[in-house]
């Protein structure tokens, strides 16, 4: 009768010495496992990042043809290549006038668009007046709302379209398209150090969020106000042109034109770019004064709607002297 040892013919291995030699053969495993090869190893292939979307629609947009007699280093932006659309309205121009006349020089340009046509007063050569087209055909449905937060969004296209009219007579053509409020005031040095530091070929949507949590609250935290300006570069406006109006029939619920604006924007897939130096605030007793502080240090823009019962009259133009003043 065979032993248990020689079942089947094969020796049986004493439980010990497998007990001993599977740690060693874990060991041999793992050294297998992660020592590299004998073999030299290709290179890895170049890890490709995924293009940003302002890349890829900027590479969409035909490149100028070079001009042979130019450099080679593409030409600086200046105020000849900002254009400023501006919101008003015939009650609140003869306001807003005095402050237009503060920060808006030549060769900076502005188109004021109103609901109305004004009445007669004397104007800068550099600011045009526009009426804007009527905009009633459109749904606005934001309870407490302004209905003419729907205008104020197509001027984008209204000044698009004109001046597309005009290109010949263009020189230099536009390179930014910036959108602010009649009571806006611009630090023009400022702004244009701001905008030299983007490609303009590429579509930029550059701005702030209020300084106000609760209009943030409300109103959403990822787009730009208004009442701080509003950088577009000029292909991206022109994009945003085309869709403009079938884009606000979509969204009648939104409250201001700065939010149609950034609804727009965002179906073309375009976020915000945050500058710090823009500037929407809506200026108390309580706020105004870390205000003037904080806007001598850096200071593109500022949006100056005050409702202190106790300045007078002229008090919103002398404390916008002071802001243009002390940011110089």
């Amino acid at each position: 009768m065979a032993t248990p040892s020689h079942a089947h013919g094969l020796p049986l291995v004493p439980l010990r010495t497998l007990l001993l030699a599977l740690p060693l053969l874990s060991l041999i495993l793992l050294l297998t496992l992660h020592l590299p090869p004998r073999h030299h190893p290709a290179p890895p292939a170049p890890l490709i990042l995924p293009t940003p979307l302002r890349t890829t629609a900027a590479a969409a947009q035909p490149k100028p043809k070079a001009d042979p007699s130019s450099s080679s280093s593409p030409s600086p932006t200046t105020l000849s290549h900002v254009v400023f659309g501006v919101a008003s309205s015939r009650r609140t121009l003869p306001l807003r006038l005095p402050l237009l006349r503060l920060w808006l020089h030549p060769p900076a340009r502005a188109f004021l668009f109103l609901d109305a046509p004004p009445r007669a007063a004397s104007v800068p050569a550099n600011l045009h007046l526009r009426v804007s087209r009527d905009a009633s055909r459109f749904p606005y449905s934001y309870r407490k709302g302004l209905p003419s937060a729907v205008r104020v969004a197509r001027i984008a296209k209204e000044l698009l379209l004109e001046l597309r009219q005009q290109q010949q007579h263009q020189s230099p053509p536009p390179r930014w398209l910036v959108l602010a409020d009649d009571d806006t005031a611009f630090v023009l040095p400022n702004l244009l150090h701001t905008l030299s530091k983007y490609d303009w070929h590429e579509p930029w949507y550059l701005g702030a969020p209020s300084e106000s949590a609760a209009q943030n609250v409300w109103h959403g935290f990822n787009m730009a106000y208004g009442g701080g300006g509003i950088a577009i570069s000029w292909p991206l406006a022109a994009r945003l042109a085309r869709v403009l109006d079938s884009c606000i029939i979509r969204y009648p619920h939104l409250y201001g034109s700065d939010s149609r604006i950034y609804a727009c924007l965002a179906e073309l897939g375009v976020e915000l770019t945050h500058e710090p130096g823009f500037h929407q605030v809506r200026c108390t007793a309580a706020s105004l004064f870390p205000l003037l502080l904080r806007i001598s240090l850096c200071l593109c823009m500022c949006y100056c709607y005050f409702l202190v019962e106790c300045f007078y009259r002229d008090c919103w133009e002398i404390n916008c002297v002071f802001l243009l003043d002390a940011s110089s």
